[in-house]
């Protein structure tokens, strides 16, 4: 599952990729916000002991690298700007 976590990690940048140092637009900002929620729903799928679906353990583990990603993107010197634009 590790690897699933490390292909979420870069997939912000993949979609994304860095330009300048402007770069992080729609899918560094509105983007946490969508994995953010999309985490807690499979979470709670998760935690209820539903392990029969491995999609939705494999788009859990994406979305712990792609937030991982972002919450870095967080603590840099250019932010990561909240609408996107």
């Amino acid at each position: 599952m590790s690897s699933l976590t490390i292909i979420g990690s870069i997939l912000p940048d993949v979609i994304e990729p860095s330009r300048n140092k402007f770069h992080r637009k729609f899918f560094h900002s509105i983007f946490l916000i969508i994995i953010f929620v999309f985490l807690i729903m499979t979470y709670k799928e998760l935690i209820s002991g539903n392990f029969d679906n491995p999609i939705l353990t494999c788009y859990f583990f994406i979305g712990c690298g792609s937030v991982s990603h972002l919450l870095m993107d967080v603590i840099t010197r250019n932010g990561l700007p909240l609408t996107g634009l």
